[in-house]
């Protein structure tokens, strides 16, 4: 009898911990999603709206924000490195490799100057990325306007622009993102995505915080929405960088997760180097960025991967709080200027995918950037304010190829559907398989001297390491 008592009271005891435990888990989780939707709400404020003439900045309170990790491999989302004082930490498709850090008045300004920057107090006191920033007018009354991208923000002292990642320190516009990257990954050079860029090679990729659109279908709002403050950084300078890629031979270096336009100055000194080291660099950009600071910082890059998200202004406001003619600008720059180019359009179902707009960007596409230039069209999966969406059908990507296919274009792509012969590069002419893709792996390649190797047509891109001069 007191055997069975003793059990029953056993047992009892393990029912009440159990039910403790799976009610503390419960209200735990509760919490966590409260926290999660007041850091995702606050990311969004007041942020999707079109280029505003009365914009005068927006102003920001150290005490609300939220600094939160978001460090993430991009190859495998379900890691987060560990980020310490003395170590960088960068993720391989497949590994991890970690890098000890080296030893340690209204006219456009094209460049920092030499005056010491004013003390990091002045801004919220966890932003440590403090950099004047290049290509802004100074105006009356301490104001200054960004000349970075096509918004051309007015900004009042004290406050920020559209990006959040520039602010107006009495007169002078400063980055802060600068040397402050929230992402460096070790990546397959195909998952920029560049098709005809160094196949089979690996880059160095990196981005910051914030970004200038608001696009309802972003893949890393984590970071990408959110302002310095918010997102955990590590301080690696550019030369640092430029050791990275070095000592794990490395010969790309790219600029991507967020648009490269808001870390500009900092990618700029770190193409620079790459250049003189014989690193090949690249980007992939939202296309926004103005014609002056892109002219400015072509001459130091190798390629460039651009979005065409859609083919109508309506898109462009309703989806990203942008702009199309902006983007078109920056095609036919990039496309005019000789640094290779690569265009990528994602297909959203109900959004971006109605035959007529990819029959109108098929026609412009060709008349304005050729039928040598890449078009790969990406799959779209559910995230963020789209979740709601279904993945595109796999015959919408289909039919969107062959109708550009047949506007002339040579080179085609699908993307985000493995294993599709549309992931393959062809020769125009024979036909001949030239570039065998499963996933992110090249299974064949088939191009000699820039030529195919069956019957010797040019094939456009860049194939080896070979680099154009600095006019």
């Amino acid at each position: 009898m007191r055997k069975n008592v003793k059990a029953l009271v056993q047992i009892a005891f393990i029912l009440v911990f159990s039910i403790a435990a799976c009610t503390l888990i419960f209200f735990e989780e509760i919490v966590c999603g409260l926290n999660m939707q007041a850091s995702y709400h606050y990311a969004d404020e007041a942020v999707f709206a079109m280029p505003d003439p009365d914009f005068t900045g927006v102003e920001y309170d150290a005490g609300k924000t939220k600094n939160t990790s978001v460090i993430i491999d991009t190859a495998q989302e379900d890691s987060t490195p560990d980020i310490s004082s003395d170590a960088v930490h960068v993720s391989a498709v497949s590994e991890k490799r970690e890098f000890k850090k080296p030893s340690e008045g209204g006219n456009i300004s094209s460049g920092a100057s030499e005056e010491k920057a004013p003390p990091l107090a002045v801004i919220p006191s966890k932003i440590q990325g403090l950099h004047e920033a290049m290509f802004y007018t100074q105006l009356p009354s301490q104001k200054v306007q960004c000349q970075l991208c096509f918004r051309r923000c007015t900004i009042d002292n004290g406050k920020r622009g559209f990006c959040r990642a520039r602010q107006n320190i009495d007169g002078k516009l400063y980055s802060l993102t600068y040397g402050r990257p929230a992402a460096v990954h070790i990546d397959p050079i195909e998952k920029i995505p560049l098709s005809h860029v160094l196949p089979g090679k690996d880059a160095l990729c990196l981005g910051t915080a914030a970004c200038n659109l608001r696009c309802l279908n972003c893949i890393n709002w984590e970071f990408a929405l959110k302002a310095p403050e918010e997102v955990e950084s590590v301080p690696v300078t550019p030369e640092e960088i430029i050791k990275m890629a070095k000592d794990n031979g490395l010969n790309m270096i790219c600029f991507t997760y967020n648009e490269p336009t808001i870390c500009y100055e900092y990618m700029t000194d770190i193409f620079k180097l790459a250049r003189k080291e014989g690193i090949t660099t690249a980007m992939h950009s939202n296309a926004s960025m103005n014609p002056e600071p892109l002219l400015a910082l072509l001459p130091y890059v190798d390629a460039v991967a651009a979005d065409l998200k859609g083919f109508s202004s309506e898109f462009y406001k309703d989806n990203c709080s942008s702009e199309l003619e902006p983007v078109l600008t920056f095609l036919k720059t990039v496309k005019n200027s000789g640094v290779w180019l690569e265009v990528i359009n994602l297909v959203i179902p109900g959004r971006s995918d109605s035959g007529e707009m990819i029959r109108d960007m098929s026609t412009w596409f060709s008349e304005n950037l050729g039928s040598d230039t890449p078009l790969q069209f990406s799959r779209f999966f559910p995230t963020h304010k789209l979740s709601g969406l279904p993945p595109t059908p796999i015959r919408t990507l289909e039919d969107a190829c062959k109708s550009v296919s047949d506007a002339g274009l040579d080179y085609v792509y699908m993307g985000n559907v493995p294993g599709s012969s549309l992931y393959n590069t062809y020769c125009p002419d024979c036909k001949e398989l030239l570039i065998e893709r499963k996933g992110l792996v090249i299974r064949s390649f088939n191009i000699e001297d820039g030529k195919c190797s069956y019957c010797g047509k040019e094939i456009s891109g860049l194939w080896g390491n070979k680099q154009k001069e600095i006019k």
